[in-house]
C-alpha cells in the first residue's frame, strides 16, 4: 500500500495500484478483477526498460544515443581484437544487471574475467567518473506516455562507503574497490547526503521525447545518471515503478502522486470504472492539489526550480546547481 493509502488523506485505492512497485505481482492480486483502463497497456514499456541493454540500444535508435553510456558486447574470443576500451569500465554479465555487475581497473582483469567467461557475452559499458563521489537520480510520474512531473537529486557517498560500493576483479575473484580507486559505481542508499538539484530543460526535454517514443506508459518512473569526463549527463537506468527512495521522501512522493492522481482522474475514458476520493476536488484540498499540480507543470517548462525564494530556469543540465527542497507533505 502506499503512504498515502496510510494518512488521514485516503487517495482512494484505485490510485494506489499506480504505485505498486511490482506490476507483475499487482496483476496477480487483481486477477479476479479488470485492471484500471490506465493501467492496461504498460507491460510493453515495462518490459523494454527492465532490459537496459535493450533501452539503450533502443535509445541510440530514437536519437538519444549521446545520453546513455557507451555499450558493446564481447566474448572471450572478440574481446582481443578490441583496442578501444577505456578503464575504469563497467562489466555486465547479463543484460537485466543488478548482480553480475563489476568495476574493471585495466585489462590485465578484463582478460582475466574474459577467460573465465567462455562461451558467454558480457557487456563492456564506459565508466562514468565525472560527478566524482556522486549521482543523480530522477523522479516523477507519466500519463499514456507524457511527462507529468520530474525532480533530481543528487546523491553525494562517503569515500569509504564508495568504494566499497564497486566490486572489482582481482585475480579472478571479486574484492572491494580501494579508497583511490575512480569511483564509478553507487547505489548505497545508506550514510549518503541528498541535495535538490535543478533538472534542466535539456533532461526534461530528454525524459519527454523518451516516454514519447516508448511504448504507452501511465505510472511513477525513476532513472539513475551520472556524467563521463566531459560532464555530459548519461542514463545509467530507467525504471518504469515505484522506487523505494520516493517511499521515503514525503515532497518527491507528492511532487509525482499528485500531478499522476489528476491526470487520471481528468480523463473521461476512466470515470466509469473508477471513482475519485472527494478530497481531489473538494475545498480546501483541492487547492492545495492544484497548486502542487500547477508547480510541478511549471517546472518542466524553466527546468529549474526555487532558490532562496527566487525562480530559475535552466535551459543545460548542470550537476553543480542546487535548488530549495519542495515543500509538499502527503499530509495535505
Amino acid at each position: 500500500m502506499s503512504l498515502l493509502s496510510n494518512t488521514t488523506s485516503k487517495v482512494h485505492e484505485v490510485f494506489d495500484l499506480v504505485v505498486h512497485a511490482n506490476f507483475e505481482n499487482l496483476k496477480s492480486s487483481y486477477a479476479a478483477f479488470s485492471l484500471p483502463i490506465y493501467l492496461q497497456n504498460n507491460d510493453p514499456a515495462i518490459q523494454l526498460f527492465e532490459n537496459k541493454i535493450d533501452w539503450k540500444a533502443w535509445m541510440h535508435s530514437i536519437g538519444l544515443g549521446d545520453y546513455v553510456p557507451h555499450s558493446h558486447a564481447f566474448n572471450h574470443t572478440s574481446l582481443s581484437a578490441s583496442q578501444d576500451i577505456q578503464f575504469p569500465a563497467v562489466l555486465k554479465l547479463n543484460a537485466h544487471f543488478g548482480k553480475g555487475v563489476f568495476v574493471i581497473h585495466d585489462a590485465k582483469q578484463l582478460h582475466v574475467v574474459a577467460a573465465s567467461a567462455i562461451r558467454l557475452t558480457f557487456w563492456i559499458e564506459e565508466g562514468l567518473t565525472g560527478m566524482g563521489l556522486a549521482e543523480v537520480s530522477s523522479f516523477g510520474s507519466v500519463y499514456q506516455g507524457k511527462l507529468l512531473s520530474m525532480r533530481c537529486i543528487k546523491r553525494y557517498f562517503p569515500p569509504k562507503n564508495a568504494a566499497r560500493s564497486a566490486n572489482y576483479w582481482y585475480n579472478g575473484s571479486v574484492t572491494h574497490a580501494q579508497p583511490n580507486d575512480a569511483f564509478v559505481r553507487g547505489f548505497m542508499l545508506h550514510n549518503k547526503h541528498d541535495v535538490y538539484i535543478p533538472c534542466s530543460q535539456e533532461l526534461v526535454n530528454v525524459t519527454s521525447i523518451m516516454f514519447a517514443k516508448a511504448p504507452p506508459y501511465t505510472g511513477i518512473f525513476c532513472s539513475d545518471m551520472k556524467s563521463d569526463n566531459h560532464d555530459r549527463v548519461k542514463m545509467m537506468e530507467i525504471n518504469a515503478r515505484f522506487c523505494g527512495s520516493m517511499v521515503k521522501n514525503e515532497a518527491i512522493f507528492t511532487a509525482a502522486y499528485v500531478p499522476l492522481a489528476y491526470a487520471v482522474h481528468e480523463d473521461s475514458k476512466n470515470k466509469v470504472q473508477d471513482k475519485v476520493n472527494s478530497r481531489m476536488v473538494d475545498w480546501p484540498a483541492e487547492l492545495k492539489y492544484k497548486f502542487i499540480k500547477k508547480a510541478e507543470e511549471d517546472l518542466l517548462v524553466s527546468g529549474g526550480g526555487i532558490y532562496n525564494n527566487a525562480a530559475l530556469s535552466v535551459e543545460r543540465f548542470n550537476h553543480s546547481l542546487v535548488i530549495d527542497p519542495p515543500a509538499y507533505s502527503y499530509r495535505l
